[in-house]
């Protein structure tokens, strides 16, 4: 009896060892499981901000040759006329040219860089238009603070209002842009008139070019809102008879 409780004895502090060797083994490799897990979700959501800086940088490297394109259109344009507003456009266009090369280049800019940036587009435009275009830039709510944004982010739905607001269209044309900061959120509304259109017979040789319907630049701009806000930003897109109407509400960080 002695020698059977004797290895009864023994067999416990073997089996209590065995036991905890298991759990201590499981124990490791569970953690080591779950840090090689955690790793690769941090490498996936690396590559995922790299992707997406990626995108962003083609898309606002689109920004460019599409402007230009439009803006030279109507340089040309002035020129053909022997307009002596020819010179003023260079000058404003070379404004442009500066902040979008030098300056546009960060992910952020402030919002007075980026506003100055739309008023020489504005006024190239109304140098463009003349009399035939009624136009009103409200600014509402700017804080003393400064307020980044991301660059040209506004340029396009301007661009918009002017090519198919009044550039396309025939007689007097009516253009109205509100800018308000409201708390943490930034309001852009472009309220802009719908004329009758201009047929190939209407375009003369002072017109440049015909009208090019592809919408690169509000593709462009929705997909870099998607990218940068999510679900966290508004882009309404209203049209009626006569009048078309944009409002993009973004979050201010």
């Amino acid at each position: 009896d002695r020698d059977v409780t004797g290895v009864q004895t023994c067999a416990l502090p073997i089996s209590a060892q065995l036991i905890n060797s298991i759990y201590l083994v499981g124990l490791t490799t569970g953690l080591k499981f779950f840090k090689d897990s955690m790793e690769q979700r941090q490498r996936i959501r690396e590559q995922e901000k790299q992707q997406i800086a990626l995108e962003l940088n083609f898309l606002k490297a689109q920004v460019h040759p599409h402007f230009f394109f439009n803006t030279l259109n109507n340089l040309y344009s002035l020129t053909l006329q022997k307009s002596d507003l020819a010179p003023e456009v260079v000058l404003k266009l070379s404004s442009l040219m500066s902040y979008m090369l030098y300056e546009s280049g960060a992910p952020y800019v402030p919002l007075d860089k980026e506003m100055a940036n739309l008023e020489d587009y504005i006024a190239l435009e109304r140098l463009r238009f003349g009399p035939r275009l009624a136009f009103t830039f409200e600014k509402t709510g700017l804080p003393s603070d400064p307020i980044r944004i991301p660059p040209l982010i506004l340029l396009t739905f301007v661009e918009n209002s002017f090519k198919h607001g009044i550039g396309h269209t025939i007689g007097e044309g009516r253009i109205d842009i509100c800018l308000k900061v409201d708390r943490n959120e930034l309001h852009f509304d472009i309220d802009n008139t719908i004329g009758p259109a201009i047929t190939p017979q209407a375009i003369d040789i002072g017109s440049a070019a015909a009208p090019r319907p592809n919408g690169l630049g509000l593709k462009n701009v929705i997909r870099r809102l998607d990218l940068l806000y999510g679900h966290h930003y508004r882009l309404d897109k209203t049209e009626t008879t006569g009048n078309y109407h944009v409002t993009l509400k973004i979050p201010l960080s």
